[in-house]
């Protein structure tokens, strides 16, 4: 007598199922950490914005009055990436606005607000309230 070895049509059922139960956990999961990813790259682009300002605040008397700065208007406020649709800055306050189409969706805010301490220039953020989820740790306050 010969024998054959296969899979049964059982252990395929079995085995697609597994797949798809883990591929039906895994998707959103993937989903949240693309967006954070994206949402670090609109923080990294705040550096250069900060550094402007840092510098145009010790040139005009240590002031954040005058440092207004229209979108694309300067190199540093050209986005680099398709996540960021603009970015400007207004007495000081830098304030970067995501692409919804490349952030599946959402309407994400980014705002960089300067203080001075002993000196020193500190910078506060602060995310649109409803996606404070995908924030840096640095930036867990809400607009």
């Amino acid at each position: 007598m010969r024998t054959t070895k296969a899979f049964t049509v059982i252990e395929l059922l079995v085995t697609f199922g597994i797949i798809a139960v883990l591929a039906t956990v895994a998707a959103p999961t993937y989903s949240k950490y693309r967006i954070r990813a994206k949402v670090s790259s609109m923080f990294t682009a705040a550096s250069a914005a900060e550094f402007a300002v840092q510098n145009d605040y010790f040139n005009q008397n240590n002031s954040f009055a005058g440092i207004t700065y229209s979108a694309g208007s300067q190199p540093f406020l050209i986005p680099q990436t398709s996540t960021i649709s603009s970015m400007a800055i207004s007495a000081g306050v830098i304030t970067i606005t995501g692409n919804s189409a490349d952030l599946g969706g959402r309407s994400l805010v980014l705002v960089f607000t300067p203080s001075i301490s002993n000196g020193e220039i500190n910078w506060s953020c602060a995310i649109t309230a409803a996606y404070v989820t995908y924030a840096p740790p640095q930036c867990q306050n809400t607009i």
